[in-house]
C-alpha cells in the first residue's frame, strides 16, 4: 500500500511538471513525496544532488534508510545529477528520456549510478499502468561509428517514428 501511495505522490508531481512548473517547484514537490513516504523508500541510503549549471539552482537531499532529509549546499552526496535548467526540467516532463539526455550530453551524472537508479526505479513504476505514459526506447546500430537511434512513442520525427540524435564519437569533449 506505501508504494501505491508513493507512486501516486510521484504521478502528481509528473503532472505538474506538465503544467510548466519551474524546477525548484518541481524539486520542493518531489522532496515533500520523499518525506511523506519513507516506508515505502525503506532500504535506500544515498544522497542525492540536482544542479542547475545555466542557472546555479542546487538541490541536495539524503534519503536514510528511506527517510528523507535536506542536505546543504556543502553536504557530500552520492550522486550529483547536473545539466541546464530547461534540460532537466524536460526530463521531469517525460519529453527527454534520462538516457538520451546523458548520452547527448545534456545531462550529467557523477558519482554512484546505483544510487541513481535505486531512486529511479519509483520514477519510472510511478506511470507504468497510465496508457498517457510516454515511454522511451534506445536502439543501437553500427554504420562506421555507432549511432544512437531513440524511438519515442508518440513522437512523429520520421516515418519510422525515429531520429538520430547523435554520432557516438562526435563532439567527445
Amino acid at each position: 500500500m506505501a508504494e501505491i501511495l508513493l507512486k501516486q505522490d510521484l504521478q502528481s508531481v509528473y503532472d505538474l511538471a506538465d503544467q510548466g512548473m519551474s524546477l525548484g517547484e518541481l524539486m520542493e514537490a518531489i522532496c515533500a513525496a520523499l518525506a511523506r513516504h519513507a516506508d515505502a523508500l525503506q532500504g535506500i541510503t544515498y544522497s542525492y544532488r540536482l544542479h542547475a549549471e545555466d542557472t546555479g539552482y542546487e538541490k541536495a537531499f539524503a534519503l536514510v534508510d528511506g527517510r528523507f532529509a535536506e542536505l546543504t549546499a556543502t553536504d557530500p552526496v552520492d550522486v550529483t545529477v547536473s545539466g541546464k535548467e530547461e534540460n532537466l526540467r524536460l526530463v521531469f516532463q517525460r519529453k527527454l528520456s534520462p538516457i538520451a539526455a546523458m548520452i547527448t550530453r545534456k545531462m550529467k551524472v557523477a558519482g554512484n549510478k546505483a544510487a541513481l537508479m535505486k531512486l529511479g526505479e519509483f520514477f519510472r513504476s510511478c506511470c507504468a499502468d497510465r496508457s498517457s505514459q510516454r515511454s522511451y526506447q534506445l536502439e543501437f546500430h553500427q554504420a562506421g561509428g555507432y549511432t544512437i537511434l531513440v524511438r519515442q512513442r508518440g513522437d512523429r520525427a520520421d516515418a519510422n517514428n525515429q531520429y538520430v540524435l547523435r554520432d557516438h564519437h562526435a563532439n567527445q569533449e
